[in-house]
């Protein structure tokens, strides 16, 4: 089955409903989204407003849902990631000059959009600050959701020796021995074993990215994950 038919269901399309309507089930979707993405907005807001961030994100998503931005955006235009995080820049834009309006004559300070944007290495700017951060969160996520996979089928202690092999990082043979010991496997039973947690934990990855896509193609979906693993 491809990505597109597995897929069509996805996180655009579920925020689009929950603003649509006034239900709990709307409500808890909203709170959701955004705890799920409040890190990487954090996390570039804070280059601005080191002190005020938290607020600043919060004010963010409130008027981000009082004036329907989640309800009215085009999935095809775009991705969910870019999407917020244009939202975001506004938001931000908007912001600073309020506060300057507010504090003319004053001796408070602002950094603005452009200054924090070209400080110091790009890669470890604004954007690149949020781009790191959503994908470390997608990975986390990700995990998080093969972990409960897991457990539901009576496996929490196999993945708990299993999932430090994702990180493609644990191949000495004493090591695997012991782990091999440890759940009564051969040592061909456990390179099965680490195959087959690899390969569910890139098929759930696929997943949470294509849940941030209107997606179309696997292509689609690929082309995200090599962008977001460049940023990890």
């Amino acid at each position: 089955m491809s990505l597109h038919h597995r897929f069509l269901t996805t996180r655009w399309s579920i925020l689009k409903k929950a603003v649509a309507e006034s239900q709990p089930e709307s409500a808890q979707a909203l709170a959701e989204f955004c705890i799920n993405y409040r890190g990487p907005l954090l996390a570039y807001a804070s280059a601005f407003y080191p002190q005020d961030a938290e607020d600043l994100v919060q004010g963010f998503f409130e008027r981000l849902i009082e004036k329907g931005f989640l309800a009215s955006a085009d999935p095809a235009k775009g991705k969910l990631r870019t999407f917020l995080l244009t939202c975001l820049k506004r938001h931000i834009a908007n912001q600073l000059r309020h506060n300057s309006a507010g504090k003319r004559g004053g001796d408070a300070e602002h950094m603005s959009i452009d200054d924090a944007g070209h400080l110091g290495d790009p890669t470890a700017g604004p954007e690149a600050l949020y781009h790191r951060r959503w994908a470390q969160e997608v990975l986390e996520r990700a995990i998080t959701r093969l972990r409960d996979d897991w457990t539901r089928d009576g496996k929490a202690a196999q993945f708990e020796e299993l999932h430090p092999f994702l990180g493609y990082s644990r191949n000495e043979d004493e090591e695997r021995a012991a782990i091999a010991g440890r759940l009564g496997l051969s040592t061909g039973a456990l390179k099965t074993a680490i195959y087959r947690i690899r390969r569910e934990y890139r098929d759930v990855l696929l997943q949470e990215i294509a849940d941030t896509l209107e997606v179309k193609t696997q292509d689609e979906v690929l082309a995200e994950m090599k962008d977001l693993m460049a940023w990890v």
